[in-house]
């Protein structure tokens, strides 16, 4: 028999093991809370990366649509200008220069 007051083998043996299921308790969470932090970071990319796939897919629409827009652009260019000789010619004939 032990003593009163004393501690008997078996149970600090038993103190030993909850201590040690106590610091395993301490590191799993650790360890979800990390896992937890890595699942955030991983879906917040992937919804990233599904945004620069909808951006992608307008960006080659517009490349497709983009020698169209240089040929309307030259169009719009040449009318312009065609306007303008058009109007000095006017302005010119209006004013004799060409008499």
């Amino acid at each position: 028999m032990t003593e009163p007051g004393s501690v008997s083998g078996e149970h600090r043996l038993l103190r030993y093991r909850v201590g040690q299921l106590e610091a395993s308790q301490t590191e799993f969470r650790a360890a979800i809370k990390s896992i937890d932090t890595s699942l955030q970071s991983l879906a917040d990319v992937q919804r990233r990366l599904g945004d620069l796939g909808d951006v992608e897919a307008r960006l080659r629409a517009i490349e497709q649509e983009l020698p169209t827009l240089k040929l309307v652009r030259k169009w719009v260019l040449a009318a312009a200008s065609a306007s303008v000789v058009a109007a000095g010619g006017t302005a010119a004939s209006m004013l004799g220069l060409f008499r």
